[in-house]
């Protein structure tokens, strides 16, 4: 079964302080893949390798799937997103996968292990795709766990070495360059196996074999003399080993070995003091039951680092080397339930190894680019309230850098993201709303104090409230500044008048209403109202008539209009024009898009997956301009400047097709054709932000399926990290 892959979303830079004069090795949460039929209910990647599989030098994977019973070839497009996959049945349980040229011509194979059915499932590869070749019997009894393949009797043909739960021994069967397998013999092994690992560690061309005892706290080093692979030497780790990666720590020459320990949260390595004889010390914490393990030089400096993937904690943890056998304290990188399995590949062909995992309940993978200086990066997705409806970004807590604010719908709390540098975006805070439902938010400073206030329309208590920013990050008590209205729809802070304070105008959605409200030092009056279409789902503010005064626009979902009102300069509002936009128009955005020094108008209709673009005449009257087409059921326009040529784009939260469309502006009223990017669930907002300070824009989107917010680090060319 072929299908497409829905490429996700990237997130922005946390750095992290380099210790011990290492470089800072720099990843940025870039793609979430759903791994070909796992998006099934109930499916379970539970192995991921990777190569370059149709000889296009891009980097490729294949995902096993315990409960799907297949493997999933999904073929990479070198700009960290993917092509397609290609799905083989395999046996029941397919719980480990491992890649090599069976039949010796040139192109790699897999190898299925299934874990109920005693078999192995052999797909043959041909340099473009892979076919199903053979299905190996193991016969015996007993549920298989793990496979390793190398060259273990001396041959050029690889070998596989396979370990069943509960038995003291580990069979090898031997490679016949034909697909097929032989038994070879049996090795000793624990009773307990936990990882099976080959490598050549004493450089003599031939593979030995590492095996993790979990429940006595040891790996078993199996040296490979000539034809065999000898008794084992046991090695004491941490509690219960899960994991192990290869690699030279110390620079001496000679492979050492890193293993993760899930039961002690941390990494032991086994430095290879002499030929096949190691010495243990446990040199790295880590992140909460820890899976798996990693060895590269992730931050170019030429040192091994290594990478684990927590369960416990949901992250992955990074430890840069020293090159002595030593690492740098552990950072963080936020990541997703239940993380499972971790490998390195270069996924986007910038020649940096990034990481690639897959988590439990998750059928997917999740790949963190590497940006190769500077800083860490987390997880694209951040946890907020439930349905967060609406966002904003500010700086909230006044360390120069914009942070997120979300109105969480169901919640009816708000939760602040504040991004520190170099540490990134924090976990999220939560205070209550004050009201019932919040559907739109504001944020500025009312009350004049120099910290940025938010303002919330409370749809279900029929309120706005205020919570007065601490000017830390965090708001006071929530107070209740305007009531009995009945089911606020929309708010925009504005300056309505003279003053220098920020005023509101909120739609009310019953009585089809725009009112403004003069702000008083955080108190607000009552100014004028006006008259709008049904269902004023949004508000944009600008200067339509030229005359130097706030004017308003809004968005009428069950009138397929726009209303055009214009200010007064004292607050009042008055009807200037409705324009027919569309069905069921949902977002809307003011802003001068050809140039001519006018505002002109963005209008998102969800029901025809359009944008359409309203020109000004610089009088307060507006013309049908161009009509855009996006995603299904655009909800929300950002406007900004995405490749640094001075003319605005557009980027489109579709609520139906769960992407963001972005759209590079012409100068001229006009934009080229979108180019989508996919989110979190039923995304509903959109900000463009430079959030990292690098000064390009970056895109925030809230979705309200998701209950999260997701980040795409803009590269300062109209794309964004995918």
């Amino acid at each position: 079964m072929r299908h497409p892959l829905l490429a996700a979303t990237v997130a922005m830079a946390l750095a992290v302080e380099a210790q011990g004069g290492t470089q800072p090795a720099v990843f940025s949460r870039a793609t979430v893949s759903t791994v070909g039929a796992l998006a099934t209910p109930g499916s379970q990647p539970s192995a991921v390798v990777t190569g370059d599989w149709n000889g296009d030098a891009k980097a490729d994977f294949a995902v096993a799937d315990s409960v799907g019973n297949r493997v999933s070839v999904i073929l990479g497009s070198g700009a960290s997103s993917f092509i397609q996959a290609t799905d083989f049945p395999a046996g029941a349980g397919t719980v480990d996968l491992v890649a090599g040229d069976l039949n010796l011509d040139g192109t790699t194979d897999l190898v299925a292990l299934s874990r109920d059915s005693r078999t192995l499932t052999v797909l043959a590869g041909n340099g473009s795709t892979f076919t199903a070749a053979r299905t190996v019997a193991l016969g015996g009894s007993g549920t298989l766990t793990n496979i390793a393949i190398g060259t273990f009797d001396g041959d050029t043909a690889p070998d596989v070495a396979v370990a069943t739960a509960g038995t003291t021994s580990i069979q090898i069967f031997q490679g016949n360059a034909n697909y097929s397998f032989a038994p070879l013999g049996l090795v000793n092994a624990p009773a307990d196996v936990s990882f099976l690992k080959a490598a050549d560690l004493d450089g003599n061309g031939r593979t030995d074999l590492i095996v993790g005892s979990r429940n006595a706290g040891a790996v078993w080093v199996y040296m490979n003399g000539t034809t065999a692979l000898g008794a084992p030497h046991t090695y004491a780790v941490g509690a219960l080993p899960s994991d192990a990666a290869i690699a030279d720590f110390n620079s001496d020459g000679r492979a050492d070995i890193a293993v993760a320990n899930r039961g002690s949260a941390d990494v032991t390595v086994l430095l290879q003091t002499a030929i096949g004889t190691f010495s243990s010390v446990t040199l790295l914490k880590v992140g909460a039951e820890p899976t798996a393990i990693v060895a590269t030089d992730l931050n170019n400096d030429g040192a091994r680092d290594v990478a684990t993937a927590n369960a416990g904690s949901t992250d992955i943890t990074v430890g840069l080397g020293n090159a002595q056998g030593g690492f740098t304290a552990s950072t963080a990188i936020p990541g997703r339930t239940a993380a499972q399995t971790l490998i390195t590949a270069e996924v986007t062909g910038d020649g940096l190894p990034d990481l690639v995992s897959t988590s439990i309940g998750a059928s997917d993978l999740a790949i963190f680019v590497n940006a190769g200086s500077g800083a860490f990066a987390s997880s694209a997705v951040y946890r907020v309230g439930a349905q967060p409806i609406a966002i904003q970004a500010g700086d909230v807590d006044r360390n120069g850098t914009p942070d997120v604010v979300s109105a969480n719908y169901s919640a009816s709390t708000v939760s602040v993201l504040r991004y520190q540098t170099p540490a990134g975006f924090l976990a999220s805070a939560q205070f209550e709303a004050g009201g019932t439902n919040p559907a739109a938010e504001a944020l500025a400073d009312f009350d004049g104090d120099g910290k940025l206030d938010l303002v919330l329309a409370n749809y279900g208590s029929g309120t706005v409230s205020l919570l007065r920013g601490d000017g830390n990050g965090g708001f006071g008590g929530a107070t209740a500044v305007i009531s009995g209205l009945t089911q606020p729809r929309a708010v925009a802070a504005a300056r309505l008048n003279a003053d220098a304070l920020p005023d509101l105008v909120v739609t009310v959605e019953t009585s089809n209403e725009a009112i403004s409200y003069i702000n008083a030092g955080g108190t607000f009056r009552k100014g004028a109202s006006a008259k709008v279409g049904g269902s004023a789902f949004a508000i944009a503010t600008g200067d339509v008539n030229g005359d130097g005064l706030i004017d308003a626009a809004t968005v009428n979902a069950q009138d397929d209009n726009v209303s055009v009102l214009l200010g007064d300069g004292s607050g009042g509002l008055s009807a200037k024009s409705v324009i027919a936009v569309g069905v069921r128009p949902l977002g809307i955005a003011m802003a001068d898009f050809n140039r001519d020094g006018r505002q002109d108008i963005a209008a998102a209709v969800s029901g025809a997956a359009t944008v359409k673009i309203l020109t000004g005449d610089g009088s307060g009257g507006f013309s049908a301009g161009a009509t855009l087409t996006v995603g299904g059921q655009p909800r929300s326009i950002a406007v900004a400047d995405f490749n640094g040529d001075s003319i605005l784009d557009l980027a489109v939260a579709n609520q139906g097709s769960n992407a963001v469309s972005v759209l590079i502006g012409d100068g001229k009223g006009g934009f080229a054709t979108e180019v989508r990017y996919a989110t979190g669930s039923q995304p509903v907002s959109v900000l463009a932000v430079d959030l990292n300070a690098d000064g390009k824009i970056d895109l925030v989107v809230s979705n309200v399926g998701g209950d999260s917010v997701s980040v795409l680090i803009g590269k300062g060319d109209g794309t964004f990290l995918s």
